[in-house]
């Protein structure tokens, strides 16, 4: 992927989209959305250490890094019911 590691994902893919001309990108960021809804929960314990392990470069920022996944999994769950 040419962006810069930066730029936030969803925010670079609407960016894309509109790039493209797509006037109504909403729809296909709420699709993207729910696929990565979908990924997410099949996901397990050992797919969020890999990630963290491959991400973190200190002790400090892993636990951040795990701290910030376990509350975006409490708001997917929220979001869900």
């Amino acid at each position: 992927m040419a962006t810069r590691a930066d730029v936030f994902f969803l925010t670079a893919y609407m960016g894309h989209l509109m790039g493209d001309g797509i006037r109504s990108e909403q729809v296909y960021v709420a699709d993207a959305s729910r696929f990565l809804r979908f990924l997410l929960e099949r996901s397990c314990e050992r797919d969020v250490e890999e990630f963290v392990a491959s991400r973190a470069r200190s002790a400090q920022y892993a636990k951040r890094l795990r701290g910030r996944i376990r509350r975006f999994a409490r708001f997917m769950q929220e979001a869900a019911e």
